[in-house]
């Protein structure tokens, strides 16, 4: 089991520091995530848009649709293995 996401502020180079109920916080680099990586994210690129991320239901998400679950920037911050869907 997971802590929920509570937090995200979008830095420069693609990173995010990312803050859990449980008081786990980490800066995470989205190049550095395994997972599906679709035109929505090669879209990040635009500092613009990577700013404008934000918390809903325990993702991260932004305007163009992409998102990460709270799961697997979970484990990115604690370093454990991610294995939920």
């Amino acid at each position: 089991m997971t802590a929920k996401l509570t937090k995200v502020l979008p830095l420069t180079g693609k990173r995010l520091i990312v803050g859990f109920a449980d008081g786990v916080s980490a800066t995470v680099w989205l190049d550095r995530i395994d997972g599906p990586h679709d035109e929505r994210f090669a879209a990040l690129v635009d500092t613009a848009l990577f700013r404008a991320a934000r918390v809903d239901n325990d993702r991260v998400v932004w305007p163009n649709g992409a998102s990460l679950a709270g799961e697997l920037l979970y484990a990115q911050a604690t370093r454990r293995p991610h294995t939920g869907s």
